[in-house]
């Protein structure tokens, strides 16, 4: 268990930066061993600050695999999905909700797989290139926040079964803790045509009109908002914003990539019914990933720019984080890279969390809190994804 204070050189003047000078060396991992045990544990419980201004709910993210495999025990369709479960402190409502999405998103891998499977079986009759295979469908939640106020939830969803490309799309789950009912559009925002002019607005600020696929992007949104008991208009609620995600195809290509506003609370109360409550001093937030650009106020006000370059084996080479264009290009090695945005009080800083061969995992530590993405350190550790970051004072590595 570790706080953020710990892992960033000059967060706090008041906490020892011991283990943020030690993770530039690349020696903290091991010295303090915050991964789990008893040391780094009684560590953060010394020196982390209580955070008395959110109810945080601490959720669990289980996850499980379903397969099938062909005559000779070879791999030929598989499906990952996560499940989320309360730690801790029991919430009856919430909890029964949680088990109703779980169930749901399983059957729909489940099923994914089987119909997959299905057609692989007659493609392989019909000479179907092994190198194709495995075919997957899969799904991975995101918690973007959960407390007393709301529980809210990204799904990711990737599949491939043959094609030039696999495809991927976005889902989202948002929930009232206290009754256990699923919030839908119409039960967070006053005015949907004023938001879809807002998240018009917005996604045109990151890309061009010529990359459309539709004809205008406010008529899309009203449309989505019409079909929402479909879900067709994905939306979460973080702490300090709405983020307003669109899949490849909604609006724009597949090349062109997914696309995402966000609308703070702050900047357009009179968009919202609900009362979100203050903005919390400390929280950790998730840059939702398959976005290249993200929407930033304050002391850091601008766009923050994700670019990374990769070899022809899949690998990131490069990864540039900036904002407005300033900041720095650096040499990586991983597959995956998940990026989190820490509040710290009137500081912003980015933990780019970074997954390699074998597992390897560590933290890249960026400074944007002048407007600026400034690299402080790397440490040796990555965020425990089984239980989701969202309290920067006590979280898992």
């Amino acid at each position: 268990t570790a706080c953020a204070e710990d892992l960033i050189p000059g967060a706090s003047a008041s906490v020892a930066p011991k283990a943020a000078q030690e993770a530039v060396s690349g020696e903290s991992a091991q010295k303090e061993k915050i991964s789990g045990d008893s040391a780094g544990q009684d560590m953060a419980e010394e020196e982390s600050p209580a955070d008395d201004t959110v109810e945080w709910i601490p959720l669990k993210r289980l996850e499980e695999r379903y397969e099938k495999k062909d005559d000779s025990d070879n791999v030929i369709v598989y499906g990952t999905y996560n499940s989320l479960n309360i730690e801790g402190k029991e919430y009856v409502s919430l909890n029964a909700a949680l088990n109703k999405e779980n169930n749901r998103v399983e059957q729909t891998i489940r099923a994914d797989v089987d119909d997959y499977s299905a057609s692989v079986a007659e493609d392989l009759d019909n000479d179907l290139p092994e190198e194709l295979l495995p075919f997957y469908s899969e799904c991975y939640m995101d918690v973007i926040r959960s407390d007393e106020t709301v529980v809210s939830i990204l799904e990711k969803y990737y599949s491939y079964a043959g094609g030039a490309h696999p495809n991927y799309y976005y889902g989202a789950y948002n929930v009232d803790p206290q009754t256990g009912e699923v919030l839908t559009i119409n039960d967070v925002v006053n005015d949907i045509d004023k938001l879809a002019e807002v998240i018009e607005e917005e996604i045109l600020k990151t890309i061009d009109k010529e990359e459309l696929l539709v004809d205008s992007i406010s008529q899309e949104v009203r449309n989505m908002a019409d079909d929402n008991e479909l879900g067709e208009l994905t939306f979460t609620l973080g702490y300090s914003a709405a983020e307003f995600t669109f899949s490849p195809y909604a609006i724009t290509s597949y090349a062109a990539g997914a696309q995402a506003a966000r609308i703070e609370y702050g900047k357009y109360p009179e968009l919202f019914k609900m009362d979100f409550g203050a903005v919390p001093e400390d929280y950790i937030e998730f840059a939702v990933d398959g976005m290249t650009c993200y929407t930033l106020s304050g002391a850091s006000a601008g766009t923050l720019d994700f670019k990374e370059n990769y070899d022809e084996d899949g690998y990131m080479e490069t990864l540039t984080v900036s904002i407005n264009g300033k900041g720095e290009e650096r040499e990586v090695y991983c597959f995956v890279a998940e990026p989190y945005l820490v509040h710290l009080k009137d500081k912003l800083f980015l933990m780019v969390d970074e997954t390699s061969d074998n597992d390897y995992r560590h933290l890249d530590i960026y400074d944007l809190s002048s407007g600026e993405a400034k690299y402080l350190s790397t440490f040796n550790a990555g965020m425990d994804m089984s239980l989701m970051p969202l309290n920067p004072n006590r979280f898992s590595l």
